[in-house]
Protein backbone atom coordinates (compact mmCIF):
# COMPACT_ATOMS: atom_id res chain seq x y z
CA UNK A 1 0.00 0.00 0.00
CA UNK A 2 1.38 3.45 -0.85
CA UNK A 3 1.69 6.05 2.06
CA UNK A 4 2.26 9.82 1.22
CA UNK A 5 3.56 11.55 4.31
CA UNK A 6 2.79 15.77 3.90
CA UNK A 7 5.23 17.74 5.66
CA UNK A 8 5.20 21.75 5.28
CA UNK A 9 8.68 23.21 4.28
CA UNK A 10 9.81 26.58 4.34
CA UNK A 11 12.17 27.19 2.44
CA UNK A 12 5.32 14.99 -30.15
CA UNK A 13 7.92 12.82 -30.09
CA UNK A 14 9.22 15.87 -32.29
CA UNK A 15 11.94 18.24 -30.68
CA UNK A 16 10.63 21.69 -31.09
CA UNK A 17 12.72 23.87 -32.94
CA UNK A 18 14.84 26.55 -31.09
CA UNK A 19 15.31 30.14 -31.31
CA UNK A 20 18.80 30.25 -30.77
CA UNK A 21 22.06 27.54 -29.81
CA UNK A 22 21.98 27.44 -26.47
CA UNK A 23 23.03 24.47 -24.88
CA UNK A 24 21.13 25.06 -21.58
CA UNK A 25 17.81 25.84 -23.69
CA UNK A 26 18.78 22.29 -25.93
CA UNK A 27 19.12 19.98 -22.57
CA UNK A 28 15.41 21.60 -21.49
CA UNK A 29 13.68 21.52 -24.00
CA UNK A 30 14.72 17.46 -24.58
CA UNK A 31 13.72 17.33 -21.15
CA UNK A 32 10.54 18.36 -21.56
CA UNK A 33 9.99 16.69 -25.06
CA UNK A 34 10.55 13.63 -22.90
CA UNK A 35 7.67 14.57 -19.98
CA UNK A 36 5.45 16.71 -22.07
CA UNK A 37 6.07 14.04 -25.33
CA UNK A 38 1.78 13.05 -25.15
CA UNK A 39 0.56 16.82 -24.37
CA UNK A 40 -2.59 17.03 -25.77
CA UNK A 41 -3.97 20.62 -25.78
CA UNK A 42 -6.17 19.84 -28.97
CA UNK A 43 -3.73 21.75 -31.94
CA UNK A 44 -0.18 20.35 -32.49
CA UNK A 45 0.61 23.51 -32.96
CA UNK A 46 0.20 24.66 -29.42
CA UNK A 47 1.98 21.31 -28.49
CA UNK A 48 4.94 22.64 -29.99
CA UNK A 49 4.41 26.05 -28.82
CA UNK A 50 4.23 24.84 -25.38
CA UNK A 51 7.34 22.86 -25.38
CA UNK A 52 9.05 25.77 -26.90
CA UNK A 53 8.03 28.20 -24.17
CA UNK A 54 8.47 25.99 -21.58
CA UNK A 55 12.42 25.51 -21.93
CA UNK A 56 12.89 29.19 -22.30
CA UNK A 57 10.75 29.83 -19.35
CA UNK A 58 12.62 26.83 -17.71
CA UNK A 59 15.69 28.71 -18.42
CA UNK A 60 15.21 31.66 -16.50
CA UNK A 61 12.59 30.65 -13.83
CA UNK A 62 12.65 34.29 -12.13
CA UNK A 63 12.04 36.31 -15.29
CA UNK A 64 9.05 37.46 -16.35
CA UNK A 65 7.97 36.35 -20.39
CA UNK A 66 9.57 39.06 -22.15
CA UNK A 67 12.73 38.08 -20.35
CA UNK A 68 12.73 34.40 -20.97
CA UNK A 69 11.98 34.71 -24.59
CA UNK A 70 14.72 34.81 -27.25
CA UNK A 71 13.22 36.88 -29.21
CA UNK A 72 9.78 39.43 -29.66
CA UNK A 73 8.08 36.81 -32.05
CA UNK A 74 8.60 34.67 -29.21
CA UNK A 75 7.41 36.55 -26.47
CA UNK A 76 4.12 37.18 -28.87
CA UNK A 77 3.63 33.73 -29.57
CA UNK A 78 3.95 33.04 -25.36
CA UNK A 79 1.07 35.16 -24.80
CA UNK A 80 -0.87 34.01 -27.61
CA UNK A 81 -0.40 30.22 -25.92
CA UNK A 82 -1.67 30.77 -22.66
CA UNK A 83 -4.51 33.03 -23.59
CA UNK A 84 -5.69 30.71 -26.19
CA UNK A 85 -9.23 28.70 -25.26
CA UNK A 86 -7.77 25.20 -25.98
CA UNK A 87 -4.58 26.10 -23.20
CA UNK A 88 -5.12 25.28 -19.01
CA UNK A 89 -3.22 24.36 -16.53
CA UNK A 90 -5.01 20.96 -16.21
CA UNK A 91 -4.02 20.01 -19.59
CA UNK A 92 -0.43 21.15 -18.94
CA UNK A 93 -0.04 19.02 -16.02
CA UNK A 94 -1.60 15.68 -17.40
CA UNK A 95 1.46 14.34 -19.01
CA UNK A 96 3.45 15.43 -15.97
CA UNK A 97 0.67 13.89 -13.92
CA UNK A 98 1.18 10.38 -15.71
CA UNK A 99 5.01 10.63 -15.48
CA UNK A 100 4.97 11.27 -11.83
CA UNK A 101 2.52 7.82 -11.47
CA UNK A 102 5.57 5.99 -13.49
CA UNK A 103 7.98 6.78 -11.58
CA UNK A 104 6.35 6.33 -8.25
CA UNK A 105 5.53 2.92 -9.00
CA UNK A 106 7.29 0.45 -6.71
CA UNK A 107 7.98 2.73 -4.08
CA UNK A 108 6.29 1.99 -0.92
CA UNK A 109 6.22 5.28 0.72
CA UNK A 110 6.56 8.48 -0.34
CA UNK A 111 7.01 11.80 0.85
CA UNK A 112 4.61 15.09 -0.01
CA UNK A 113 6.60 18.18 0.69
CA UNK A 114 4.29 20.81 0.96
CA UNK A 115 4.29 24.66 0.86
CA UNK A 116 2.03 28.00 0.00
CA UNK A 117 3.40 30.37 -2.67
CA UNK A 118 1.87 33.88 -3.54
CA UNK A 119 1.95 35.40 -6.78
CA UNK A 120 1.91 38.93 -6.76
CA UNK A 121 0.36 40.58 -9.53
CA UNK A 122 -0.52 44.03 -7.66
CA UNK A 123 0.63 46.20 -10.53
CA UNK A 124 -0.90 46.81 -13.28
CA UNK A 125 -4.24 47.23 -11.25
CA UNK A 126 -6.67 46.60 -13.96
CA UNK A 127 -5.78 42.63 -13.71
CA UNK A 128 -9.13 40.78 -13.34
CA UNK A 129 -9.71 37.51 -11.23
CA UNK A 130 -7.33 38.50 -8.23
CA UNK A 131 -7.32 38.29 -4.61
CA UNK A 132 -6.01 40.06 -1.43
CA UNK A 133 -2.57 38.75 -0.43
CA UNK A 134 -0.12 39.92 2.57
CA UNK A 135 -1.45 42.06 5.30
CA UNK A 136 -4.45 44.50 4.67
CA UNK A 137 -1.92 47.58 5.36
CA UNK A 138 0.39 45.94 2.33
CA UNK A 139 -2.85 46.48 -0.06
CA UNK A 140 -1.21 43.59 -2.27
CA UNK A 141 -3.61 41.40 -4.63
CA UNK A 142 -2.74 38.46 -6.40
CA UNK A 143 -3.12 34.57 -6.04
CA UNK A 144 -1.97 32.03 -3.82
CA UNK A 145 -0.33 28.68 -4.74
CA UNK A 146 -0.35 25.69 -2.78
CA UNK A 147 2.13 22.86 -4.32
CA UNK A 148 3.52 19.24 -3.10
CA UNK A 149 6.29 17.78 -4.28
CA UNK A 150 6.55 14.09 -4.09
CA UNK A 151 9.65 12.60 -3.51
CA UNK A 152 11.21 8.94 -2.35
CA UNK A 153 12.34 8.13 1.13
CA UNK A 154 16.13 8.89 -0.77
CA UNK A 155 15.33 12.36 -1.09
CA UNK A 156 14.92 11.96 -5.50
CA UNK A 157 12.08 14.44 -6.57
CA UNK A 158 9.72 12.73 -8.64
CA UNK A 159 7.25 15.15 -9.28
CA UNK A 160 3.87 17.75 -8.46
CA UNK A 161 1.99 15.09 -6.04
CA UNK A 162 -0.75 18.26 -6.14
CA UNK A 163 -1.01 21.89 -6.86
CA UNK A 164 -4.02 24.29 -5.84
CA UNK A 165 -3.94 27.92 -7.22
CA UNK A 166 -7.24 29.81 -6.41
CA UNK A 167 -8.03 33.84 -5.41
CA UNK A 168 -9.47 34.93 -1.98
CA UNK A 169 -12.23 36.61 -1.61
CA UNK A 170 -12.09 40.63 -1.51
CA UNK A 171 -12.77 41.14 2.00
CA UNK A 172 -10.88 37.70 3.37
CA UNK A 173 -8.19 40.08 4.80
CA UNK A 174 -10.71 41.45 6.96
CA UNK A 175 -11.77 38.36 8.59
CA UNK A 176 -10.93 38.10 12.30
CA UNK A 177 -9.22 35.10 13.48
CA UNK A 178 -12.45 34.14 14.96
CA UNK A 179 -14.59 34.99 11.76
CA UNK A 180 -12.02 32.36 9.59
CA UNK A 181 -12.62 29.74 12.39
CA UNK A 182 -16.23 29.91 12.12
CA UNK A 183 -16.39 29.49 7.98
CA UNK A 184 -18.00 26.60 6.61
CA UNK A 185 -15.14 23.47 5.99
CA UNK A 186 -15.57 23.58 2.70
CA UNK A 187 -14.80 27.27 2.47
CA UNK A 188 -11.20 27.22 4.36
CA UNK A 189 -8.21 27.40 2.50
CA UNK A 190 -7.22 24.30 3.86
CA UNK A 191 -9.92 22.66 2.34
CA UNK A 192 -9.45 23.49 -0.77
CA UNK A 193 -5.76 22.21 -0.80
CA UNK A 194 -7.10 18.91 1.09
CA UNK A 195 -9.47 18.40 -2.09
CA UNK A 196 -6.46 18.67 -4.60
CA UNK A 197 -4.63 16.14 -3.00
CA UNK A 198 -7.82 14.36 -2.91
CA UNK A 199 -8.03 14.72 -6.74
CA UNK A 200 -4.55 13.72 -7.29
CA UNK A 201 -3.43 11.11 -4.79
CA UNK A 202 -6.42 9.40 -3.23
CA UNK A 203 -8.43 9.53 -6.72
CA UNK A 204 -5.43 7.05 -7.82
CA UNK A 205 -3.32 9.06 -10.12
CA UNK A 206 -0.83 8.03 -7.90
CA UNK A 207 -1.29 4.37 -8.88
CA UNK A 208 -2.81 3.04 -5.74
CA UNK A 209 -3.95 3.70 -2.44
CA UNK A 210 -2.91 6.67 -0.53
CA UNK A 211 -2.38 7.72 3.40
CA UNK A 212 -2.02 11.57 3.79
CA UNK A 213 -0.34 12.54 7.35
CA UNK A 214 0.02 15.84 8.32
Amino acid sequence: MLKLTFYPIKTIKEKPQMATENPELEELSAWLVDELHDIALGDKRLDRRLLNTGAQLAARPSGSINQACAAWADTKAAYRLFAHAKTSAEKIRAPHDRRTRERARGHQRLFALQDTTYLNYTHPPSTKGLGPIGAAQQKLSGLVMHTALLMTEEGLPLGLASQAIWARPPRAHKRTTEARRKLAIEAKESSKVAQRAGTDAGGGSLGGPTHHHR
